[in-house]
C-alpha cells in the first residue's frame, strides 16, 4: 500500500485568505473514501482523480485534527482551492508522469515490526 503526500490549499471561511497544509494519507483515509464514494455514488478514483485526492485529503486533515469534524466533505470541496501531489522529502510538486509512475509516495508496512505470530 502507498501513502500519498498532498499540499492542500484551503480558503478560510468568510474571507479570500487561504492556508496551506501538508498531509500524508494512510489506509484509514482510503477506507473512508471507499465508504463515502459508494454512499454518494461518486466515480472511482481512476475516473475522478481530483475528487479522490481532495476527499482523501479531507479525511486525512480531519483525522489529524486540522479541520473541524463538523465540516462536511461537500463544504471542504468548496473550500479546497488546490490539492497537489507532492514529494514527501522535499515538498516539490509531482508531475503527471511522476504520479503515474508511483513516485512521491511512501510504502506503508502492513505488518507490525517486532510482533510474533501467536503472541
Amino acid at each position: 500500500m502507498k501513502r500519498q503526500t498532498f499540499a492542500v490549499e484551503l480558503e478560510q471561511p468568510g474571507t479570500s485568505d487561504t492556508i496551506e497544509y501538508t498531509i500524508q494519507t494512510d489506509n484509514r483515509d482510503l477506507v473512508r473514501w471507499d465508504l463515502v464514494r459508494g454512499r454518494k455514488g461518486w466515480p472511482t478514483s481512476t475516473d475522478a482523480p481530483v475528487l479522490w485526492a481532495t476527499v482523501v485529503s479531507y479525511f486525512a486533515l480531519l483525522r489529524a485534527g486540522e479541520i473541524q469534524n463538523t465540516e462536511s466533505v461537500e463544504a471542504f470541496i468548496d473550500r479546497a482551492v488546490a490539492v497537489q501531489f507532492i514529494k514527501p522529502e522535499t515538498g516539490e510538486p509531482l508531475t503527471a508522469d511522476e504520479i503515474a509512475a508511483g513516485e512521491g509516495s511512501t510504502d506503508a508496512d502492513p505488518f507490525l515490526t517486532g510482533a510474533e505470530l501467536g503472541s
